[in-house]
């Protein structure tokens, strides 16, 4: 093996004959990642790969699969010919940098996420091989990989490498391209969630005032200088009351849209400076009911004008008096008697009934007393019928929107059926045997199920190890093509370097030599059948 000077300054005389071969194309190199090229030293603790150099590239990280978190690594491999340039294999390595196991370059890209110097070559889960065989062999000879003898540069694999490029400088224009129409889209998006101004005027703080309990003022004095609008809006304070209150501009501004409540005024100002004014303050189901309490019916006075001396005398407005007193404090509802099935009876309101008895009073005519105007008569609330008993348990009222309940569930035997005892013991032998075959069928199944099973997993793993030697057949196979297809070049080089005189003696011996070849054959075959004669003959 050459030192690592020699090394070294083989990799540099690569790259200067690759930036020849590829002439004005050679900026195209710019574009591939070498920065991001993550390498590392390999120590081959337990010589498992005895033919690897000491140095190694990722590839990225298996996603899939039960070697899913391991990474892959590429591993520069020497060749058994010193003047070959080495080749790589894929290899598997734990997050400790311990050699867990080979890989194949298909199941490589299918099941790994690829690093950021490999991953432009990804297009729809797969990689192009030529690309990235050429790619590789280029990041070790960037990396100053020591080979044992110089890298071989030719123009197939500059082409090769030319057409990788061009795939890189097509993902970075790509991937610039949305990275710019990100940065746009996030600058027109921007301004949607900045506070916009308010075109509405300032106003400067203004002041609420109370004048009397009766008016709101609110005087706001604009930025502008402009004359500024006085609102006023009534608010139900009591007279004599005065306030003064200072409020910043948005809270005069609502003060100024809504009259002022009694509310709103109980609490601004303390319970104790309007104890004297409560009774102004009254709801209006507390006066009605101070108004029914207060109401009483007047005592009818009797009459001291001459006209009266023969008969009694009624005021209509006493009966209309009576009649809506009546109404206002209806009275108590009867008791009814207890009974076991309680029956829904027809709601009817006491002002109702009220009504009633005050138009039945009005259509009575008066027999009694012809000279006196038609009153209503005040007559006793009108008391329900009592139901008897027997018509509660008969009538039941039925909602139609109701369900009926569902009928109550049959109670379950408390005892099994009877069986006879020459029907059971047969019938319980033929149910024991019949659990002991099914049992018997079922581990039968397991055992040779189990069976299939471990005969798969040992299949797939002669598939998986046959699959290992398949690719690595196919790719000593495509090397020794390489090789052979250098020999025919180097053969035709020295051919055309031959001078004619040299050229027509090369050809003389070739044919001396083929001559020499037919008759030796010849000599062979005819051996053999004298050998053959001389058996026949005996």
């Amino acid at each position: 093996m050459a030192e690592p000077d020699d090394t070294e300054c083989l990799s540099t005389k690569a790259l200067q004959q690759i930036h020849s071969l590829m002439g004005k194309d050679a900026s195209y190199l710019e574009h591939l990642p070498i920065d991001k090229i993550r390498e590392a030293e390999f120590e081959d603790k337990k010589h498992k790969r005895l033919t690897s150099l000491p140095r190694r590239i990722l590839f990225g990280q298996i996603t899939e699969g039960e070697k899913k978190g391991l990474e892959v690594w590429i591993l520069p491999i020497k060749t058994r010919d010193e003047n070959q340039w080495p080749g790589h294999r894929f290899n598997v390595f734990d997050r400790h940098g311990n050699l867990h196991s080979s890989i194949t370059i298909e199941e490589a890209i299918r099941l790994t996420n690829a690093a950021n110097a490999f991953k432009w070559l990804k297009k729809n889960g797969t990689m192009d091989l030529t690309h990235l065989r050429a790619v590789i062999r280029y990041y070790f000879m960037v990396k100053k990989v020591n080979p044992p003898s110089p890298w071989p540069v030719d123009m197939r694999f500059t082409a090769e490498l030319l057409a990788a490029c061009e795939v890189a400088a097509e993902f970075t224009t790509k991937e610039a391209r949305v990275k710019q129409k990100t940065q746009e889209r996030e600058a027109g998006a921007e301004p949607a969630y900045k506070m916009r101004p308010s075109l509405a005027p300032q106003k400067a703080p203004g002041k609420l005032r109370l004048k009397d309990g009766l008016r709101a003022e609110t005087t706001a004095t604009p930025v502008n200088g402009q004359k500024a609008n006085t609102t006023k809006t009534p608010a139900s304070m009591p007279t004599g009351l005065k306030a003064n209150i200072t409020l910043p501009s948005s809270k005069a501004q609502r003060m100024t849209e809504r009259p002022l409540s009694p509310l709103f005024l109980t609490e601004l100002f303390p319970s104790s400076s309007l104890e004297d004014e409560a009774s102004l303050f009254i709801p209006e189901r507390r006066r009605r009911a101070a108004t029914s309490e207060t109401f009483q019916a007047p005592t009818p006075v009797p009459p001291t004008g001459p006209a009266s001396t023969g008969q009694p005398m009624i005021e209509p407005i006493d009966e209309f008096k009576q009649a809506f007193q009546r109404k206002m404090l209806p009275q108590p509802a009867p008791m009814l008697p207890p009974t076991s099935t309680p029956t829904p009876t027809p709601s009817i309101s006491t002002s109702s009934i009220h009504t009633m008895s005050m138009q039945q009073d009005i259509n009575k005519p008066s027999t009694n007393k012809p000279n006196t105007p038609a009153v209503p008569a005040a007559l006793p609330p009108a008391t329900p019928t009592p139901i008897p008993p027997n018509a509660t348990t008969r009538t039941t009222l039925v909602n139609p929107n109701i369900p009926p309940p569902p009928p109550p569930p049959l109670p379950l035997p408390s005892t099994p059926p009877r069986t006879s005892t020459s029907s059971f013991i047969p019938a319980y032998r033929e149910t024991l045997t019949k659990h002991s075959q099914l049992t018997n069928r079922l581990r039968t199944n397991q055992s040779s199920l189990h069976t299939k099973e471990t005969q798969i997993h040992t299949l797939q793993a002669q598939i998986r190890d046959l699959e290992a030697q398949v690719q690595e057949i196919k790719a000593e196979e495509k090397e020794l093509k390489d090789e052979i297809k250098g020999v025919e070049m180097e053969r035709k080089r020295l051919h055309d370097s031959l001078t004619p005189e040299k050229r027509e003696i090369l050809f003389f011996g070739r044919e001396i030599w083929e001559r020499e070849g037919k008759r030796a054959r010849l000599e062979e075959d005819g051996g053999a059948e004298s050998n053959e004669d001389m058996d026949l003959g005996e």
